[in-house]
């Protein structure tokens, strides 16, 4: 059985949702999984306690899903970890509880937390073929370094070891007579936009690292389309029923004019690329771009997801922001194990849930419990060697 855990029931929310879950139940039905939806608040698993949540049976008359008890079975159950961001602010006790209970009496849970950022950096900074794309960093300890680092750059971004969607981040520029200039689009609530000299700088950058740890980064000059907005590139990547990476989607992220974020729930734009037609290669020339450089996310997607799996084998969804400079460099700035589905189109949704639910079904015929690490572990795909375009 493929066991599904989110906030709500799979008849709930916007019609995206409710896609989602139904792709999912169905991808599990065509690889011979039953499918169950539980959330965190209606059942514990105290030995001997069933699963109490809907059932897929779109096969037969009546509601697609309907709502009953079913079995544990650890050894044959495999817990996929669906919870969208909103779900785990509201059961974010629960939440935890309820993964720790499940892995303890034995269940394969994915798709499993990673560290924070600043871990993840590390990561892919010690890895030979991936340091090279990655923006310089530092672990914010003191001020000074903000100092340091500005008189070698002129534009820096100052961003939480955790976090999502641009919130709490702040793009600190170097202007005239030793001032510099904050700008946060979405900090703590509010927009941030104020000048300060070093003093007032220290003291609130002082303040800032008594909120939450935060990494201090290089600004990249992005691409910009012939409007002048910034554009990124989100690769979203799915373990498949072998149990190898695949490219889901490939989606462009355009910032809204004068925003310097391209999250799409920072009022940024999105557009597929996943299928290159004859309109996205001259959007694609319109950036300087070529067909190639579609590759070239690829291979990034997948070494990126490799170390990270690595680490976590039991990951199965990644989406990865790539980023190419207005000098032809390319980027790799952030990962996400809760990768928006807002941007993907609805056949890319479909996908994306479909070759979950065969991940599911590579992990329950695939694994003992005692072999999880071990046998993930040699099923890290090897990307060819990452070139340069």
């Amino acid at each position: 059985m493929l066991v599904a855990v989110t906030g709500a029931g799979p008849s709930q929310g916007s019609k995206r949702r409710q896609l989602a879950f139904q792709a999912l139940a169905q991808g599990a039905a065509k690889v011979g999984l039953s499918m169950h939806v539980v959330t965190p608040g209606v059942r514990s698993l105290r030995t001997g306690q069933g699963w109490y949540g809907w059932r897929w049976q779109g096969n037969v008359l009546g509601p697609a899903w309907r709502l009953q008890g079913a079995s544990v079975t650890p050894q044959a159950d495999v817990l996929y970890d669906a919870m969208y961001l909103a779900d785990l602010r509201h059961y974010r006790h629960t939440y935890r509880r309820f993964i720790a209970q499940a892995r303890t009496q034995g269940y394969v849970v994915f798709n499993p937390g990673l560290p924070h950022k600043d871990v993840l950096y590390d990561w892919l900074a010690g890895h030979p073929d991936l340091h090279m794309y990655l923006p310089v960093t530092w672990h914010l300890s003191n001020p000074h370094q903000v100092e340091q680092a500005l008189s070698r750059y002129m534009r820096l971004w100052l961003k939480p070891v955790y976090g999502s969607g641009g919130r709490h981040m702040v793009y600190l520029e170097k202007t005239k007579n030793q001032m510099w200039h904050l700008t946060g689009e979405r900090f703590y609530g509010n927009r941030l936009d104020i000048s300060l000299d070093w003093k007032h700088l220290h003291q609130w950058l002082t303040q800032l690292q008594q909120r939450r740890p935060y990494l201090l980064q290089e600004d990249i000059s992005l691409l910009r389309t012939p409007k002048g907005s910034r554009v990124d590139f989100r690769v979203t990547l799915v373990r498949n029923q072998r149990g190898l990476w695949q490219v889901i989607a490939i989606t462009a992220r355009t910032a809204a004019p004068q925003s310097l974020l391209t999250n799409f729930h920072a009022g940024g734009q999105v557009k597929s690329l996943t299928i290159l037609n004859e309109e996205n290669s001259s959007w694609l020339q319109s950036l300087g771009m070529y067909s190639n450089n579609l590759a070239t996310m690829r291979e990034l997607g997948f070494a990126v997801a490799g170390v990270l799996q690595s680490h976590e084998p039991l990951l199965g969804l990644v989406g990865l922001d790539v980023g190419r400079s207005e000098q032809g460099r390319w980027f790799v700035y952030d990962w996400n194990v809760r990768p928006g589905r807002d941007i993907l189109t609805d056949a890319e949704l479909v996908e994306c849930m479909t070759t979950v639910a065969g991940y599911a079904h590579y992990l329950h015929q695939n694994l003992g419990r005692t072999q999880v690490r071990s046998m993930l572990t040699r099923d890290v795909h090897e990307s060819s060697a990452l070139a340069a375009h």
